[in-house]
């Protein structure tokens, strides 16, 4: 049997949950973002059987069949989802305005995405002074880098802490830290969680 031919096989509830289950087993995912996977699934499966790639109230039924059923054996919680992307965006330097913007593209509410971020607020204290101390140890940036300050390189730092949604304040606060403070600010804040 030829990929193409295994790919246009008939869509059926049982073949969406199956395909549920396995992205489920690789990746966690929100309810929203399971939905479009599920949804490009079944379009690829049309696509590959020469149909029209539209879905119809019946796959949409199926869809969210799967979902109720994924959400309610707890395959699938957009708070947990939502805390636990939270933290690894920290961890890897996100401002809190990237935090957001990545979440809302996987589909959570505004309101939950407020509440895991207060939830990391009381949890570490100042997450966005973690989250800045830890984009310039991973950038190598002031007190962490090892090439010859000036003028010119640390505009450069300030704009890339700019885009990456850091104020102003916060980038030169971090920018003007010694190393052992940036780092007591990243290892007391991680022996916390």
């Amino acid at each position: 049997m030829t990929t193409k031919n295994r790919k246009a096989g008939k869509i059926t509830p049982d073949y969406l949950r199956n395909a549920t289950y396995r992205y489920l087993e690789r990746y966690a995912s929100s309810e929203d973002n399971l939905r479009r996977v599920l949804r490009q699934k079944i379009k690829r499966r049309l696509m590959a059987a020469d149909q029209a790639a539209d879905l119809t109230a019946e796959h949409e039924g199926w869809i969210e069949d799967v979902v109720q059923h994924c959400r309610k054996h707890a395959l699938i919680d957009d708070e947990l989802y939502a805390l636990s992307r939270a933290r690894s965006f920290l961890r890897t330097g996100n401002s809190r305005a990237k935090i957001i913007q990545k979440l809302l593209a996987k589909g959570i509410s505004r309101d939950l995405i407020d509440r895991v971020l207060a939830e990391l607020v009381d949890e570490m204290g100042d997450s966005e002074l973690f989250a800045a101390a830890s984009y310039v140890r991973r950038r190598r940036f002031g007190s962490f880098s090892t090439r010859a300050a000036d003028d010119a390189r640390r505009q450069k730092e300030m704009a890339s802490l700019a885009r990456a949604g850091f104020s102003f304040d916060l980038s030169r606060r971090v920018l003007d830290s010694d190393r052992d403070e940036l780092e007591d600010i990243l290892y007391g804040m991680t022996a916390q969680q």
